[in-house]
């Protein structure tokens, strides 16, 4: 599964990136370049650079002095308060720092004109004065790769985008990009998830929200599945999919939840989402995986799809 995905025929887009210092932490830079690779294209072809490595990545600018206490020990420890949010939107990611060094990725999941929510708790103490400044280097998928359907009949990727930290000798960062007509949706809904237990489709506060539970269970699930050579979205698998991430969804809107009853009941449902699993694998009909050769640095393009596989590779 690839790290970004972009829209069939929706032209240029924008790839937001993340940059991570060695041990993984978010990392505040002030310059960074790119380049994209078409990986199905030999080293020496001259389209398999489709963004010259040396382009100039956008840092998002965005930099605010909190007024306010956030995180541990405050009523609501997702809130961020500050003068504005212009600039600010949903989905974002942001830096939030204090005075001690301490830093915590914020990912926006609404905004106000004066606060962002973050999408979990913010763990740390930090007190008004801190700072909330843009984190994520804006990088752009050319329109000519994302509207060519000959492309994306020919698997749509792999790409490779290749990062580089302007002033720093550590090696590029580079993510996987892959082109789809549509962008992957989560494996259950929040109906599944309140059919099966209602109090798992409500709890929130200080504990996993339920759009949490679904986003976590279906990234979950559909890497497991798919490094298990399943396609989640292959109809075949669809309803067992869905099925299977309800109750794991459910397990992790339950499992931070006070009381013996409750966390019994959310190890059973994690119990329940394992055997489907399980069975799904077991009983998996592998069509062919994709892997990048480390000696050519090239993926190959995908073979002619059987008739009797018709649909085991569309795209949702």
């Amino acid at each position: 599964m690839a790290d970004f995905q972009v829209v069939y025929n929706a032209g240029v887009q924008a790839i937001r990136v993340v940059p991570v210092d060695a041990s993984g932490k978010p990392l505040l830079v002030t310059s960074a370049t790119f380049g994209i690779s078409d990986l199905r294209r030999s080293v020496d072809a001259v389209d398999r650079e489709v963004v010259a490595a040396g382009t100039a990545a956008t840092l998002h600018s965005f930099s605010q002095t909190t007024t306010a206490a956030a995180g541990m020990a405050t009523a609501d420890p997702r809130v961020v308060t500050m003068a504005s949010t212009t600039g600010a939107s949903v989905g974002h990611k942001l830096l939030l720092t204090n005075l001690k060094g301490d830093r915590e990725l914020v990912t926006i999941d609404s905004v106000t004109s004066t606060t962002v929510r973050a999408t979990g708790d913010i763990l740390k103490s930090y007190p008004a004065g801190s700072t909330l400044v843009g984190v994520e280097l804006v990088c752009t998928f050319p329109a000519d790769e994302a509207n060519d359907e000959d492309r994306l009949d020919d698997g749509g990727g792999p790409y490779a985008l290749d990062l580089a930290i302007v002033g720093s000798n550590r090696p590029a960062m580079r993510f996987f990009v892959e082109v789809v007509r549509s962008k992957s949706l989560p494996l259950c809904t929040l109906d599944d998830l309140k059919d099966l237990d209602p109090v798992a489709a409500s709890v929130g506060g200080d504990r996993v929200d339920p759009y949490t539970a679904i986003r976590m269970a279906s990234n979950e699930l559909g890497v497991e599945l798919r490094m298990a050579g399943i396609d989640p979205s292959y109809a075949a698998y669809g309803e067992a999919a869905r099925v299977a991430c309800t109750y794991l969804a459910a397990w992790h809107a339950l499992k931070t939840v006070k009381g013996a009853d409750t966390l019994l009941r959310a190890d059973a449902y994690r119990e329940r989402a394992r055997v489907m699993i399980n069975s799904l694998i077991s009983n998996r009909t592998i069509v062919g995986a994709v892997k990048v050769s480390r000696s050519t640095d090239q993926a190959p393009a995908p073979a002619p799809v059987q008739p009797g596989n018709r649909g085991r590779f569309a795209r949702a």
